[in-house]
């Protein structure tokens, strides 16, 4: 008799199947039936969990980014100064943006905004907004030891870097790696160091 999958194990298998189907079926038109039937699991077990499709795709979206490598996992990267290291982050920021599992992220929040699911609306922004952090306190982090830095920026500076990022690739067309260097050495890196000396220890 097979063993009957429980807690985190199905949880995996279901979000795998959510993101599989993802590849063929468009967000809006995923449903807890092609779910179930992918998953080899029972509508009724994801009612139990899931209110509606779009909170299971936005957690197997989650969870997918959470399996992946760097810059969404833990960062390590170090390329010898603050400015090196934040053109590094954004250009792997806008690569890692424009493949799956993050490129899903802003057709989902679009998603969400359509249906007026405020709670689905403001969890994605929260994921986003603690993966962003996570990334640059890293670089902020390195320019304090390197003594590049002496006190953090703050949180406004710091998601403004993913905020002008994001926006300039609303257009669809690719963003040049001089882009983000333009963006870094203009307006990032000016605002941190005007910040750092403004702020008294």
């Amino acid at each position: 008799m097979p063993k009957r999958r429980r807690g985190d194990n199905l949880d995996e298998q279901i979000f795998q199947a959510t993101y599989d189907l993802m590849t063929d079926i468009p967000l809006e038109k995923l449903t807890f039936s092609a779910i179930a039937k992918q998953a080899n699991t029972s509508r009724s077990v994801l009612y139990r969990h899931w209110d509606t499709p779009l909170d299971l795709i936005i957690d197997a979206i989650m969870y997918e980014i959470n399996q992946t490598e760097h810059p969404f996992g833990t960062p390590t990267f170090d390329y010898g100064s603050l400015k090196n290291n934040l053109v590094h982050l954004g250009k792997e920021f806008m690569t890692t943006t424009q493949t799956p599992p993050a490129k899903y992220i802003r057709p989902l929040f679009n998603m969400a905004q359509e249906k007026q699911q405020k709670r689905a609306s403001n969890q994605i922004l929260k994921a986003v907004e603690v993966s962003n952090l996570q990334l640059i306190d890293h670089v902020i982090e390195l320019a304090i030891q390197n003594h590049e830095l002496n006190h953090e920026p703050s949180q406004t500076v710091k998601l403004a870097f993913f905020d002008l990022l994001r926006s300039s690739s609303m257009t669809g067309e690719p963003v040049s790696n001089d882009w983000v260097t333009r963006l870094v050495n203009e307006v990032i890196y000016p605002a941190m160091r005007f910040q750092d000396e403004q702020t008294k220890d």
